[in-house]
């Protein structure tokens, strides 16, 4: 009377033990995670106040670049991949960008802003 080892039909004793395990894996699997991402978060916050108590702002924008998970080094261009920028142009952009957003929203259906400030 040999037991089969199979994992497959679910209702052997092994499968049940196999499953029992698994969840318990799982469950253990996620607390640490959690517990990991906590203090990651703790010690970003740290390390944040520290540097900012200190003036530190390179250290600060390195802590900020590491929790947004951006490079925390300079990702400089080659002075042969830079693009020429013409200073009128740019002026004319940044001059005229107001009155042409401005001009692609519709009205609102209440007329002024100054239907929502409040009466002094």
């Amino acid at each position: 009377n040999q037991q089969v080892n199979c994992n497959n039909c679910k209702l052997c004793t092994l499968c049940g033990k196999i499953d029992k395990a698994w969840d318990a894996y799982k469950k253990q699997r996620n607390l640490v995670t959690c517990l990991s991402k906590k203090n990651k978060q703790a010690n970003l916050i740290t390390d944040l106040k520290a540097k900012s108590a200190i003036n530190d702002l390179k250290g600060v924008w390195k802590t900020i670049k590491t929790a947004a998970n951006l490079s925390p080094t300079n990702n400089k261009t080659d002075d042969s991949e830079s693009v020429a920028l013409d200073p009128g142009k740019l002026n004319n952009h940044f001059s005229t960008i107001g009155n042409k957003i401005q001009a692609a929203v519709p009205p609102h259906k209440y007329g002024s802003y100054t239907n929502f400030l409040p009466f002094c």
